[in-house]
C-alpha cells in the first residue's frame, strides 16, 4: 500500500472528479474518493476509496476534513497510533493510517484541506447495532460492549489521551473469522476475550485531549472526564424505549439493557471513589474488575489462559 502511494506527497490537494455522474474527489488521479460512506459527522466525511490500477480497488477509506487544529491533531495521533501501536501489534482496536495530505493552497475549499487515507472498516457501531440479526444475540452484543470498553481503555493507557466523543459513530468494525481467545496484558496480568464475528476499533480523535498527569488530582480537569468516555459509549447498547441510542424499542432486549444501565451506574460510582483510582490505569483496572469480570457470561472473558489463544504476543494495554 505504501509503495502504491509513494508518488503522493503530504501536501497534495483534492480535485473534484465525477464517478458515474456523482461528485467525488481525486489526488493526481492516483487516489480516487468515489462514494461517501459511514455516519455523517460535522468534523469530516469518509469516502470509499480506490487506488487506480490495483485489483483490490476498494480496500481503503479516506477521511476528508477542514484544516483545523483539532483535525490536524487527529492526523498526528493517527500517525503515532499506526507507527507505535498497530505496526508493533500492541492492539487490535485501532485503524491504520497509510498516508495523509494537508493542502496549503488558499484557493481550495477549506472543508477539504486535510485527507487521511486509512484502512477500510466495514461500518461503524451505529450501523452494526441497527442489524436485528446481530443484536438479537446477547452474547454477540456483550462481546461488542466489552470490546468497546477495552478500546477506550487502550486509547487512555497507550496514547494517554481522553477521547471526549465516544458516540456509536466513532467506533468502527471489521468482520472477523478468527476462532479462539485474544490475549491481553495489563499491569502484569493477562486476560482473555473470546473472538466474535466483529472487531471493534476506536476512531475519530478530533476532540481528544491529552491526559495531564500533573492535574489528575484536580477533579474538574481530568478525573471526571476519564469515566465519561466509558459511560457515554454504553448508550449504544441500550434500546430506544429505555433511553439509549438504539434504533428499536425491543432490541437489545430489556433484560440486556437493564444490565448495561447497571454497568453505567457502576462506572459512574467511580467518581465518588476517585482517590483510589489516581490515573487512567487505575480506572481501566476498575472497568476490568467491576464490568468485564463481574458481568461476563460464561466463557466470554477469562482470567485463566485457555487452550486456543489466537495471538502469540499479547496485546499490551500499558
Amino acid at each position: 500500500m505504501i509503495k502504491s502511494l509513494k508518488k503522493v506527497n503530504n501536501t497534495e490537494c483534492l480535485e473534484k472528479k465525477l464517478f458515474d455522474g456523482k461528485q467525488g474527489y481525486t489526488i493526481k488521479n492516483i487516489i480516487d474518493m468515489v462514494t461517501k460512506i459511514g455516519t455523517e459527522s460535522q468534523y469530516g466525511v469518509i469516502f470509499l476509496t480506490k487506488i487506480n490500477n490495483k485489483l483490490d480497488a476498494f480496500s481503503i477509506a479516506s477521511k476528508i476534513m477542514p484544516n483545523t487544529t483539532y483535525n490536524y491533531n487527529e492526523v498526528l495521533l493517527m500517525k503515532h497510533i499506526t507507527k507505535e501501536i498497530i505496526v508493533k501489534k500492541k492492539s487490535r482496536h485501532f485503524v491504520m493510517m497509510y498516508k495523509y495530505c494537508v493542502c496549503k493552497k488558499k484557493e481550495v475549499d477549506e472543508n477539504i484541506k486535510i485527507v487521511c487515507i486509512n484502512e477500510l472498516a466495514h461500518g461503524d457501531l451505529r450501523t452494526l447495532m441497527e442489524k436485528r440479526e446481530v443484536i438479537i444475540h446477547n452474547d454477540i452484543i456483550t462481546n461488542l460492549l466489552f470490546q468497546t470498553l477495552i478500546s477506550i481503555g487502550s486509547f487512555h493507557n497507550l496514547i494517554r489521551y481522553l477521547h471526549k466523543d465516544t458516540h456509536d459513530g466513532n467506533f468502527l468494525y471489521q468482520t472477523n473469522n478468527e476462532k479462539g481467545y485474544y490475549d491481553y496484558l495489563f499491569k502484569g496480568q493477562h486476560f482473555y476475550l473470546k473472538s466474535c464475528g466483529y472487531n471493534i476499533m476506536i476512531y475519530d480523535f478530533g476532540l481528544s485531549s491529552q491526559i495531564d498527569d500533573s492535574r489528575l488530582s484536580n477533579y474538574s480537569n481530568n478525573i471526571s472526564n476519564i469515566p465519561t468516555d466509558y459511560i457515554n459509549s454504553c448508550n449504544a447498547f441500550i434500546n430506544k424505549k429505555m433511553g439509549g441510542w438504539g434504533m428499536y424499542e425491543d432490541l437489545p432486549n430489556n433484560q440486556f439493557c437493564s444490565l448495561v444501565r447497571d454497568i453505567k451506574i457502576s462506572l459512574n460510582e467511580i467518581r465518588d471513589i476517585a482517590p483510589f483510582y489516581k490515573d487512567q490505569g487505575g480506572y481501566f483496572k476498575y472497568v476490568i474488575e467491576t464490568v468485564l469480570i463481574k458481568h461476563s457470561p460464561y466463557g466470554l472473558f477469562l482470567t485463566k489462559r485457555p487452550l486456543n489463544v489466537i495471538n502469540i504476543k499479547p496485546f499490551n494495554i500499558d
